[in-house]
């Protein structure tokens, strides 16, 4: 039986003849609103409408409140659950509120009464791995790291948000956050520029050439996270050997430094 959007009530009100002011009326209760169907059975003196109102005003939000705002979360949770996927397949521009609506089994209304829109939605799903990869890039942090402490804090962040952080870095485009890959690249080109050519010669140097090498490390660091097949080991080995090939020296990976968010590495 499909969960019910919101708190329902089905009852029952007897009253035994003679139909008098005084009679006593028996209601019984079926509250479906995220719980288990419940009877509830109260006698009251009173007309019929006054006590089928007091009873589920005095029973129905006193007992049910908590369960109500749990079915909340669980419809949240489920609309969410679904929008990931869709991110992931068909990127933000791709996706649309009714194949994820579709997808939860309900309206599209319903999804808007959780979620203002796609963009809303879509900065509520990306939000753990966003704000992870902003303290990353933050200028408080960034100065202090080295390429391979920031390449171990980017598996750091993926690892803790693998299907977040592959729609934010790879399907984000049209969305607030598309320039959060390009913010990655300046930050890993900037650590180049200051730990592999510092070993050219000043006239050889060329910025084009620190963007060129950040940005190649990237999509490197992507098609590995892509198609690691789920091995942990395997991705921490396959990244550190990327950046021996490309630094010249042994990169071990490190634990992410204090301040990225989210699981340290197996």
């Amino acid at each position: 039986m499909p969960t019910p959007m919101g708190p329902q009530m089905i009852y029952r009100c007897f009253m035994a003849p003679p139909y008098k002011k005084d009679t006593i009326v028996t209601a019984t209760w079926q509250i479906k609103a995220g719980f288990l169907p419940t009877d509830i059975a109260i006698d009251r003196y009173g007309c019929y409408n006054s006590t089928i109102e007091r009873l589920f005003n005095e029973h129905v939000f006193k007992k049910g409140e908590k369960s109500v705002k749990n079915q909340r979360e669980d419809v949240r949770q489920r609309i969410m659950d679904c929008a990931i996927e869709e991110f992931l397949l068909y990127g933000y521009s791709g996706s649309s509120m009714r194949n994820i609506s579709n997808q939860a089994g309900m309206t599209v209304g319903n999804v808007y009464a959780y979620f203002s829109g796609k963009e809303d939605l879509f900065r509520q799903v990306v939000r753990p791995a966003r704000e992870a990869i902003e303290s990353l890039i933050s200028v408080e942090l960034a100065p202090h790291m080295s390429v391979g402490e920031i390449t171990s804090a980017v598996v750091t962040v993926f690892l803790s948000h693998r299907s977040e952080f592959l729609i934010l870095i790879n399907g984000s485009a049209g969305s607030p956050y598309e320039n959060v890959r390009e913010d990655l690249v300046r930050l890993i080109a900037h650590r180049v520029s200051e730990e592999l050519l510092s070993r050219v010669e000043e006239e050889e140097k060329d910025p084009l050439l620190t963007i060129a090498v950040g940005g190649a490390l990237v999509e490197g660091f992507m098609r590995i996270l892509n198609g690691y097949g789920g091995d942990e080991a395997r991705l921490t080995s396959l990244i550190g050997k990327m950046l021996s090939f490309v630094m010249g020296e042994n990169v071990l990976l490190k634990d992410a430094p204090v301040g990225i968010e989210g699981e340290k590495p197996a």
